[in-house]
């Protein structure tokens, strides 16, 4: 090493062990992870950040959609991640979105026909009314009878049997 014929790198798949290759050589990705890995361990901050991003893109875009391709010169141009995403790279950060339920897979006319276009997924807001979960609170009789008292309302044991 001292003469820099051969340099170290870190592989993904042998943990701490360092590995050797010839100075002129790049070790593939394969073997250091590519760009979501820094020295043999993934960088999550990196991918959060990236997947954050790629969301907002989507959600900008919420009726038309966007291709891989769109989704990384998005990320260029946002200027976050100092180095340069390969597409195989951009597409599995949308897969991860897709794999979580956040984007979802449509078909689109503007863009080639093996190139996949996916869009944000429209989830209704739900509000979360816990007394509607009480039969009591939902229960017609007990505006006759105030407080509203299980033992007395005939609903209660056909809520029960559910």
């Amino acid at each position: 090493m001292k003469r820099k014929l051969i340099k170290d790198f870190t592989s993904v798949h042998t943990g701490k062990k360092k590995m050797y290759i010839l100075n002129e050589l790049e070790p593939s990705a394969e073997l250091t992870g590519g760009n979501w890995y820094t020295s043999g361990e993934l960088d999550t901050e990196m991918v959060e950040s990236s997947a954050q991003i790629a969301l907002c893109f989507f959600n900008m875009r919420q009726r038309k959609g966007g291709s891989v391709a769109e989704v990384r010169d998005f990320l260029k141009a946002k200027d976050v991640i100092k180095c340069d995403l390969t597409m195989e790279e951009v597409f599995q950060l949308v897969e991860t979105l897709l794999y979580d339920g956040q984007v979802e897979r449509v078909r689109s006319e503007n863009v080639s026909p093996g190139e996949a276009t996916f869009r944000v997924v429209n989830r209704p807001k739900v509000s979360l009314d816990h007394l509607s979960s009480i039969p009591t609170s939902i229960c017609p009789t007990a505006q006759s009878s105030f407080p509203p008292k299980p033992s007395d309302c005939p609903y209660v044991d056909y809520w029960l049997t559910l």
